[in-house]
């Protein structure tokens, strides 16, 4: 037997928009299908912000697990994600709420080239 739940929200894929809002409701629902054993289709429209901001953050919460970490997770299914850099500045303030920042890469300047 397939039961089917389903949980709709409305949220815009603009530079202006708190995607946040949207975590809370989402992680309870991503947890009741989770201590039910079920599964669950995170989407948008696209595919590329609003699903992907969801899934970020509610891993890096779920797992303990820093937010570059989770991010090149997601980035290694699916290449084109999170193109919307208002959502990327909110899951790093999410992530440094909550202690998942993680450590930030080291970059070797000898090795940085600079185009003027």
């Amino acid at each position: 037997m397939c039961l089917s739940v389903c949980l709709r929200s409305q949220a815009e894929d603009t530079d202006r928009y708190d995607i946040t809002r949207h975590f809370g409701e989402a992680f309870r629902f991503l947890d009741a299908a989770k201590r039910h054993g079920g599964t669950v289709l995170v989407h948008c429209a696209l595919g590329i912000n609003r699903s992907a901001a969801v899934c970020v953050a509610y891993m890096m919460v779920d797992r303990r697990l820093p937010l570059l970490d989770v991010t090149r997770v997601i980035k290694d299914r699916r290449r084109v994600v999170l193109a919307n850099r208002a959502f990327q500045r909110q899951l790093v303030g999410f992530a440094r709420t909550r202690g998942l920042l993680g450590d930030l890469p080291t970059i070797d300047v000898k090795n940085v080239f600079y185009v003027f």
